[in-house]
């Protein structure tokens, strides 16, 4: 499979930098993955905060419009509370 046929999924790990992501037209922080082609995207409960008993950030799907834009600056990854990277933002 060619790098194109995965351009439509966007992880943290992925090796393409930060990234904005917009669903229906809003700004949306705290996401760990988005695939534009399904319009999903996995988005951390706000306020942050962590299964009961568990390190783990407690997420939603969350289904719309899903548009990813390239930060300027994507050389420094930011830190999520916890210490953890951050998703895609």
């Amino acid at each position: 499979m060619n790098d194109q046929a995965c351009d439509h999924i966007h992880t943290p790990d992925d090796g393409r930098g930060l990234r904005r992501v917009f669903i229906d037209g809003v700004e949306v922080k705290d996401v760990s993955y988005v695939d534009t082609r399904l319009g999903l995207a996995i988005v951390a409960r706000q306020p942050l905060r962590t299964y009961p008993g568990t390190d783990c950030i407690d997420e939603d799907p969350v289904w719309g419009d899903i548009r990813v834009e390239p930060m300027e600056d994507s050389t420094v990854a930011p830190v999520r509370a916890g210490g953890d990277p951050a998703g895609v933002e």
